[in-house]
């Protein structure tokens, strides 16, 4: 997300007076600004001295005075997109709904089974195989053949998953299971966006927004005590989410996080729930379109039904907490954004 501050000029000698200081960061509390604030420019050079505070600079005691907003990217401002999981549910949904917004971006769909992706091109989108359960050097390799051909990259959306049951009460367990879970719903993500980054990080220094928006669940918040190692693969990966969004406030990389509640998907088909679960879950037709819009608007957490009652319950005060923490580090080497 990006990070905005209210600024006011210093005084005559060049700094910043007590009151000037407080009223600069007066109303800055909250996750969105009423109106976008100017970034705060704070040169490494020329420390602003901390009022009254001998051997204080603002460098180190942002944590103290200042309350950060969030500027917000949209996804209608994205060039080309690419979904991973696009050949089901979610991922599919996603895919197609994208790729009729009014600004018409490119849209890439990978996924592992043929027939689906056929589908894909035929809906217009450009289809590509792509197995996240695969060793890291293959997912790098994958998602860099991807830039190369797609160099106006500027959004993906992370959203492939795996969902087994495990019962620990019964010894038997397959651990080659719990890794693969594991490997596909969280390290697979971990590899994707260390392989786009170096990308982004070049758009973003050409002043061009760029989106990471991973797909957790919202059992990252209320785990499913059967789908116990999915739920544990998806809140690391929310936490992760998390601290990406509090180390890369100020810069052109916006991160995301979409958290489902249980939605239409056939997600559940490998533990045979499919029939159990569609009694209960939202239809892709209603989650879908406040998905879509929760990205236009740019909003750093999007979720729906029961899965949004259980975030603002238990996280936001966490996730208020989580984007204070790294304010003092925050855009080291990255350009701020320019679009407050």
């Amino acid at each position: 997300m990006g990070l905005s501050m209210r600024v006011v000029a210093p005084s005559s000698n060049g700094r910043l007076t007590e009151r000037q200081f407080q009223r600069s960061n007066a109303g800055c509390v909250g996750r969105y600004p009423r109106q976008p604030l100017a970034p705060l420019h704070v040169s490494d050079d020329l420390p602003l001295p901390v009022p009254g505070i001998k051997g204080r600079t603002v460098q180190n005691d942002l944590h103290r005075y200042n309350r950060p907003t969030y500027t917000m990217t949209s996804i209608n401002d994205s060039k080309c997109i690419l979904v991973t999981g696009a050949t089901s549910g979610i991922g599919r949904a996603l895919a197609v709904a994208l790729s009729q917004l009014p600004s018409k971006p490119k849209i890439i769909g990978t996924g592992r089974r043929p027939d689906r992706l056929a589908e894909l091109e035929a809906a217009g989108i450009d289809a590509i195989p792509f197995e996240l359960d695969a060793d890291k050097e293959t997912i790098v390799e994958c998602i860099q053949s991807i830039i190369q051909k797609y160099p106006n990259l500027d959004a993906v959306i992370l959203n492939a998953g795996l969902q087994r049951e495990f019962d620990f009460l019964n010894t038997d367990i397959n651990l080659d299971n719990l890794y693969s879970e594991i490997n596909v719903n969280y390290l697979s993500v971990l590899a994707c966006i260390t392989a786009v980054l170096p990308h982004f990080k070049k758009l973003a220094a050409e002043g061009r927004p760029c989106i990471i928006a991973n797909v957790t669940s919202g059992l990252c918040v209320v785990p499913a005590v059967p789908l116990c190692n999915y739920s544990a693969s998806k809140a690391a990966l929310h936490s992760m989410t998390m601290s990406l969004q509090s180390q890369f406030q100020g810069t052109n990389i916006h991160f995301i996080e979409i958290i489902p509640p249980l939605v239409e998907s056939e997600l559940h088909d490998v533990e045979g729930t499919t029939e159990k679960l569609s009694k209960f879950w939202m239809p892709l037709s209603q989650y879908i379109p406040e998905t879509v819009q929760g990205l236009q608007n740019g909003e750093p957490q999007i979720s729906s039904g029961p899965a949004k009652v259980a975030v603002e319950k238990f996280e936001k005060a966490k996730y208020d907490l989580t984007m204070k923490k790294a304010l003092p580090t925050a855009s080291a080497g990255l350009s701020l954004d320019k679009n407050p």
